[in-house]
């Protein structure tokens, strides 16, 4: 779970500290972040996504390799064959997915700093992480530039039972700096190498592309690529632990809209409006299914059943969602395509619920979105105990100030230079059991709510038509 986070040159945070720890400095099971439309609540979120896609960025790009290098030779072999076009006539489509497979061969973490970076800012930009994983305390932190480049990396976690780094690793200029006009400057502990062999198999590496790459990133591929033996072989110190953190971390913002968010192992749980799976993954299907007719038939009263329809194609079967439903005096069936936002929203929500409920880490943006307010309030209120992981989540609704505890309910105050700070509400007002916090948010006691200057309409229509010579 997550304890702290801070921000610097953050899209829209200059600098951001958000402190998730509460009594005995534990971090809280869940948190609710409350702020004005373009606070920077969602950015806040994307924080975390920015976290899980700089772990990917070698794993990515040599999957991608080989998936190329596989395309290429079936190519080749099917033009020995005759079975394809000839090569002077390539298909247009074809062509177009080759250049961009391209481009995606050159991604590297400058890729996703270079989208980070607050607006108008000549500063660099850089992002910590504090969690506490297994009973030890951790931090992770990484810097950027003003050019977008990685040039510090850091990891501190449980070495021999303390807390220290693992590693450490800066790009340093000087005149004797390689053509990209930097030198790395490597640390390690002691403990995290165990083969000097391997240890100068990784300073090579790094040597080579970190920078492009995180060190985190090249570690992750690494035990993607290696069996379990071999790396516990090479490398010590828990930071395998740290690695499966990370990447178990789920998250769901706006670009992930639509979606249970990254992070999400399993194909079908990730996936559960449809999609495709081998046929003999159809049990799972079941189970999933029925899951889920749990969950709607107890929020719905007109929800009846919810299952599947499956065709199968070959080997493959294709599945979609359909909700039965009591309309106009008739059971009806609708697919998950023609249901509300709503109910789509709801179905976003549920992976979530799920990892959390198992354990993991969740960062949901928007929590509300098209869903009831008194909807959620009960949905948290019956659920939040359930949570054995941290569910982190943004949110409008103003009835769950009735239900949450005040250090768990987090505001982001905006000050008139647009300086930024986050805060649970129990910091900022005293409060009791007896206070109505909502009433007390919307009355702007805790700031964060909207305040709005006088609009008149009626002007800027009647300025509009005297310039554009009026409407048709």
């Amino acid at each position: 779970m997550f304890k702290k986070i801070v921000l610097d040159n953050y899209l829209s945070f200059r600098h951001i500290e958000m402190d998730l720890t509460g009594s005995g400095n534990e971090p809280v099971r869940h948190a609710f972040i409350y702020g004005e439309n373009g606070s920077g609540k969602s950015n806040l979120i994307e924080s975390l996504m920015m976290l899980k896609d700089s772990m990917k960025t070698v794993n990515r790009v040599n999957r991608l390799k080989e998936f190329t290098e596989l395309r290429e030779t079936l190519k080749k072999m099917n033009s020995k064959e005759g079975t394809s076009a000839a090569d002077d006539d390539p298909d247009t489509s074809d062509t177009d997915e080759l250049k961009r497979m391209m481009r995606l061969l050159n991604y590297d973490i400058t890729d996703i700093s270079k989208g980070i970076r607050m607006t108008g800012s000549d500063a660099g930009t850089s992002a910590s992480f504090c969690f506490t994983l297994g009973g030890h305390d951790g931090s992770y932190d990484v810097r950027f530039d003003p050019n977008d480049r990685l040039v510090y990396e850091r990891l501190c976690f449980v070495v021999e039972s303390r807390s220290k780094d693992i590693f450490e690793i800066s790009s340093i200029s000087g005149d004797d700096a390689s053509p990209n006009g930097n030198l790395i400057d490597m640390r390690f502990s002691p403990q995290l190498f165990k083969d000097n062999v391997y240890r100068r198999t990784i300073e090579d590496i790094i040597q080579r592309y970190w920078g492009k790459h995180s060190f985190m990133s090249i570690l992750d591929d690494q035990y993607s690529s290696n069996n379990q033996a071999y790396m516990e072989k090479n490398l010590g110190t828990g930071i395998d632990e740290v690695i499966e953190f990370f990447n178990d971390l789920v998250v769901c913002c706006v670009r992930t809209r639509g979606k249970a968010g990254r992070g999400i192992k399993d194909k079908i749980l990730a996936n559960l409006g449809g999609g495709r799976i081998a046929h003999n993954e159809k049990e799972r299907l079941q189970i999933y299914e029925e899951a889920l007719n749990s969950f709607f038939t107890r929020i719905y009263s007109d929800v009846k059943k919810v299952y599947y329809r499956t065709e199968q194609n070959g080997n493959i079967l294709n599945y979609t969602l359909f909700f039965s439903k009591m309309i106009g005096g008739k059971r009806r069936d609708i697919g998950i395509s023609e249901e509300s936002t709503g109910t789509t929203g709801l179905l976003d929500l549920f992976p979530a619920f799920f990892e959390c409920a198992r354990g993991r880490t969740v960062f949901f943006d928007e929590l509300d979105s098209g869903i009831h307010d008194l909807l959620i309030k009960e949905l948290i209120d019956e659920l939040k105990d359930s949570f054995k992981g941290q569910f982190v989540a943004t949110t409008h609704n103003t009835s769950l100030l009735e239900i949450i505890d005040p250090k768990k309910v987090f505001v982001i105050q905006v000050d008139s230079r647009g300086e930024k700070r986050i805060l649970p509400i129990s910091s900022i007002e005293r409060t009791q059991k007896n206070h109505n916090n909502r009433s007390r948010y919307l009355k702007g006691v805790f700031d964060a709510v909207p305040v709005m200057g006088e609009i008149d309409l009626i002007d800027i229509v009647h300025r509009v038509e005297s310039n554009v010579g009026g409407t048709e």
